[in-house]
């Protein structure tokens, strides 16, 4: 299974989650990715946040040094108008649209804590790593 991390997952990395650091220890690194439209989202919060901003880009360095980055592709482009006109009546924001169709154009399943904000798209695996596991 391969994963694909949510702006919100990094952020609790960037506040050293243990439950969230926990998780993606026991993962293999070849197998969890960052969707560029997520890497956007980090360089706008370190352009908008001065005093972050330093902190902001040693996680972008390090994010792009841990993962790769997955591209808003040909395929994720199809994937996203057929889920913008499904959700044409009660629109879903862009990048949460951008996001999920990234993830499932190269077959990825969403972490996030979000998850409602993805549970619609039936076809889009997600998991919460925000919350523990069962025992």
């Amino acid at each position: 299974m391969t994963f694909a991390l949510d702006t919100n997952i990094i952020s609790y990395l960037w506040r050293n989650d243990p439950e969230i650091k926990a998780r993606l220890q026991a993962v293999d690194p070849a197998c969890v990715f960052v969707p560029s439209v997520v890497l956007a989202e980090l360089v706008f919060g370190q352009h908008n946040n001065p005093a972050a901003a330093q902190k902001l880009g040693i996680l972008i360095r390090d994010l792009r040094d841990a993962y790769p980055i997955i591209d808003f592709n040909a395929s994720a482009a199809d994937w996203y108008g057929l889920l913008r006109f499904r959700f044409k009546a009660k629109p879903a924001p862009d990048r949460d649209l951008m996001i999920a169709s990234t993830c499932l154009a190269h077959g990825c399943t969403l972490v996030t804590h979000n998850v409602k904000d993805f549970d619609r798209i039936l076809e889009l695996e997600i998991v919460d790593w925000a919350v523990p596991p069962l025992p």
